[in-house]
């Protein structure tokens, strides 16, 4: 296989990979962390003067449960119950932390904005592991993916190179083909049929 071939396989294969998570990440910003540690969430900054309302949330069973509501224009703050490890205040409305993570924490997040002529959404992924542990996830999902996609696309590039190889070695070997032979399908007409049974039968008298 030639090395353009080679070159080819790859880059269409990491551009295939690419599209494939940009298309799966759904705007959610993927946060790995371990188990103990403080993570602050940021959300899209925005005017103060023109900002309503602001609600943090972390999904739970299909559903986004509110975690902290925060009304600007009263200045009213409303917060769960499950909150005890959560740090947030008016005075930075964009930030949220959370401190001594547990593996319970991992979820979806989100932080809306509302404002005048404008709502503004930013979303999280947390995955929290054990320190000891090594998190192979993204590996395992992405090596399966990389591998049938090389395998698939060098197929392909084989089976071309393969084909215009023979091709080439063919004619090398047989020349243009002329009226006196016949490639694999080649229609034949009728009077040429006639002219090469007529001189095959007077060769064999």
């Amino acid at each position: 296989m030639k090395p353009s071939y080679l070159y080819k396989l790859f880059l269409y294969s990491e551009i295939i990979l690419i599209l494939l998570s940009a298309s799966g990440a759904d705007d959610q910003e993927l946060i790995r962390i371990s188990v103990g540690s403080t993570v602050t969430l940021q959300c899209k900054n925005a005017s103060l003067e023109n900002l309503t309302q602001i609600t943090w949330s972390k999904e739970e069973n299909n559903k986004f449960i509110q975690l902290y509501s925060y009304l600007h224009t009263r200045n009213q703050t409303h917060k769960s119950n499950n909150t005890l490890r959560l740090s947030w205040t008016p005075e930075e409305p964009f930030s949220l932390q959370m401190k001594i993570l547990h593996t319970s924490d991992a979820g979806n997040y989100s932080c809306t904005l509302d404002g005048v002529n404008f709502q503004l959404h930013t979303k999280w992924h947390l995955v929290i592991f054990e320190s000891s542990a090594i998190d192979w996830t993204p590996y395992l999902i992405s090596i399966p993916i990389e591998i049938v996609l090389i395998l698939v696309i060098g197929c392909i590039c084989y089976k071309r190179c393969f084909i215009k190889t023979n091709q080439q070695e063919f004619i090398a070997q047989n020349g243009p083909s002329n009226r006196n032979s016949l490639a694999p399908n080649e229609v034949v007409s009728g009077s040429d049929f006639y002219e090469r049974f007529n001189s095959i039968y007077n060769m064999s008298k």
